[in-house]
């Protein structure tokens, strides 16, 4: 009996032992399903993302790039993976930035012009630091790539807009201090000169703020601050509104100023105001331009399904 139990309980703990076996094979199966699993869905929203990213290890090779950037940085070749930065990745302002911030172990944040391409483009990177929770470890980096390129043309397009701008306002403003200076120090005898020199002080300091009012629409309208009623318009009571209000400044510049427009025209929907605006600036452009003894004139009719003015 002692032998035979022996057997028995050599054959039970061989049997436990395979049981254990083939549970801690099937949780190390269930486990790689899982991070098999989990790695392609992180594959697919790095893929899927609008920015570029770059993940390199901590001996600074490029480990995994998504499509969006070979759009940023084309330069990049297929497979190149597990090869050092340096090899594979233009310009070299990139690596330097993601250099630094793997020795520093900080995130770093800049703005770099790619150079190397054939046309003009910028790139925001983001490069970050990544270290394991518990040991501390530095693994390596994730760089995300944001085109800023037609962010730096609406830039440059705004600091020409602004320079305008400045012209405009100091043009006029430095006629008017002329005009003022020479009438405070009494260099004008003549009532006349006196009166027309005061007029164009009026018809410039009235530019500069026809000049402000549009800037102030603009900005308006760029942080959606605007609010449209659209409601069908009557163009002959819009047209008649305009002639009424420029009458006065046609007739200063000696311009005659007439429309030809019927009573029953078909309504447009469109904001009241700004159908005012947009008429009052065109006829003030013809008047402002027009030659000593010229005319205006504002006619409107049906074309088809539009209403031509």
């Amino acid at each position: 009996p002692e032998e035979l139990l022996r057997v028995v309980n050599k054959a039970l703990d061989r049997v436990s032992l395979i049981r254990e076996r083939n549970r801690l094979q099937a949780e190390r199966e269930q486990r790689m399903l899982e991070l098999s699993t989990e790695k392609s869905r992180l594959r697919n929203i790095i893929n899927s993302m609008a920015d570029g990213v770059l993940v390199c290890n901590a001996e600074q090779q490029l480990v995994l790039f998504n499509p969006a950037a070979l759009r940023v940085l084309p330069g990049i070749k297929r497979g190149a993976e597990s090869y050092p930065l340096a090899e594979v990745l233009q310009p070299p302002e990139l690596n330097d930035v993601i250099e630094e911030a793997s020795r520093r172990r900080v995130r770093l944040s800049q703005e770099i012009r790619l150079t190397h391409l054939p046309t003009q483009a910028w790139v925001l990177a983001d490069v970050s630091p990544v270290c394991d929770d518990t040991s501390g470890l530095f693994l390596g980096t994730v760089t995300v790539l944001r085109d800023i390129t037609e962010l730096k043309r609406v830039e440059e397009v705004k600091a020409q807009f602004v320079n305008m701008i400045a012209h405009e306002l100091r043009a006029p403003l430095a006629a008017v201090d002329g005009f003022l200076s020479v009438l405070s120090e009494g260099l004008v005898k003549d009532p006349e000169q006196e009166k027309h020199m005061l007029q164009r002080c009026r018809e410039r300091i009235r530019a500069l703020a026809e000049l402000v009012s549009d800037l102030l629409d603009m900005a308006r309208m760029e942080a959606g601050r605007v609010r449209r009623e659209i409601m069908p318009q009557k163009l002959s009571d819009i047209i008649s509104v305009v002639v009424e209000l420029m009458a006065p400044v046609a007739q200063q510049h000696g311009v005659t100023l007439t429309t030809q427009v019927s009573d029953d025209l078909r309504s447009v929907d469109a904001d009241r105001e700004e159908l005012i605006r947009l008429f009052n600036n065109l006829v003030s452009n013809a008047i402002k331009y027009n030659r000593p003894g010229g005319t205006v004139t504002i006619t409107a009719a049906e074309d088809g399904a539009y209403v031509k003015v």
